[in-house]
């Protein structure tokens, strides 16, 4: 499964994590949970928010991966490095992640180029 803004708590997490559980409950678990974790400086979780949310999918499917990373900061360089560093550590700290894909390194070739490495 791959879905959205699964970091964001409200309607989008919780009605994720309700389908999923019903998968588990039918015996139709996933084998893993994709989040394709697309940022903007209005809301950026913490470290240990994303990581309880981790934990949380982490219980419904054994494997994690953020799928499509990128962050929109307005221009603002230092945070979109200070934040993508974070999610990294988050990441690779967690023992269900077992991937982390950036949806863009180029400018000329990215959905938002503002958020292109």
């Amino acid at each position: 499964m791959n879905e959205d803004q699964l970091f964001r708590p409200g309607r989008q997490q919780e009605e994720c994590a309700s389908i999923l559980a019903g998968m588990v409950a039918a015996g139709a678990a996933p084998d893993g949970i994709g989040n394709m974790a697309h940022f903007h400086s209005s809301f950026l979780p913490a470290p240990e928010d994303m990581l309880r949310t981790s934990d949380r999918f982490a219980r419904l499917a054994p494997h994690l991966q953020i799928t499509e990373y990128d962050i929109m900061t307005n221009g603002d360089e230092r945070l979109a490095a200070d934040f993508t560093r974070d999610i990294l550590i988050m990441a690779f700290s967690h023992p269900a992640y077992t991937g982390f894909v950036m949806w863009g390194f180029w400018e000329n070739s990215h959905w938002k180029p503002e958020t292109a490495l």
